[in-house]
């Protein structure tokens, strides 16, 4: 009889040691799903910022590309538009150029004589 209860002692204590190693084992793989998760919802956000950084990026360089393109299309504008001068217009502009210069030196040398003291 005393053999049959150590026999049953034996037979609980292994029965409690599988249930806690059942229970060990179950927290680990819970554990585990949970850190998948929360790695996989790390990845998608840090997705999400470089996607969201990406178009930034590509919108920033559509808009610099776009003012490049406008600017050289002014240019060629202007370009364009002093070639289609008559000759009058372009001996005009001549003139007034020639005219701007002219004034510009006459108010250094003025400038430059009143620095040295004597008036022009």
């Amino acid at each position: 009889m005393e053999n049959q209860n150590q026999e049953l002692d034996a037979e609980q204590e292994n029965l409690k040691t599988i249930m806690q190693e059942n229970l060990v084992r179950s927290k680990n793989i819970k554990d585990a799903i949970n850190a998948s998760e929360e790695e996989r919802d790390r990845r998608i956000v840090l997705e999400k910022k470089a996607y969201q950084e990406s178009n930034m990026l590509r919108i920033i360089n559509e808009n610099k590309a776009k003012v490049q393109e406008d600017e050289e299309q002014k240019r060629r504008e202007l370009a364009h538009s002093v070639d289609n001068l008559t000759a009058t217009d372009k001996n005009k502009k001549k003139l007034i150029e020639s005219d701007l210069i002219h004034e510009v030196h006459k108010r250094e040398q003025k400038r430059n004589s009143i620095d040295k003291g004597t008036t022009a």
